[in-house]
């Protein structure tokens, strides 16, 4: 059952922990913190990471248009899809550690 590779595994585990944070904020907090973004930033910093710059030109600004996209929407205010995206950063900074 855990016999993938070591880096899917501490990103499953981070981004339990850190939809854990978020439920609890959402959830018992009654704010919605946008998961959309959250998801978005983490999976651009971590593709910046292993693969580089020219990856960070194909994905950060996919990242951008979800979090302006959610705010034009209305599904969230800019407050929470900052918080989602510095969740996201925290999220990508706790791979990088553990990995």
């Amino acid at each position: 059952m855990f016999d993938g590779p070591l880096d899917l595994m501490i990103l499953a585990a981070v981004m339990c922990a850190v939809l854990a944070v978020v439920w609890l904020i959402t959830d018992k907090g009654g704010w919605k913190v946008s998961v959309h973004s959250l998801v978005a930033v983490t999976g651009a910093a971590i593709a910046t990471l292993l693969y580089g710059a020219w990856a960070a030109l194909a994905v950060w600004p996919l990242a951008l248009l979800v979090g302006w996209s959610r705010v034009q929407l209305k599904a969230h205010t800019r407050a929470q899809v900052i918080v989602g995206a510095l969740l996201g950063g925290l999220a990508a900074v706790s791979f990088t550690v553990l990995r």
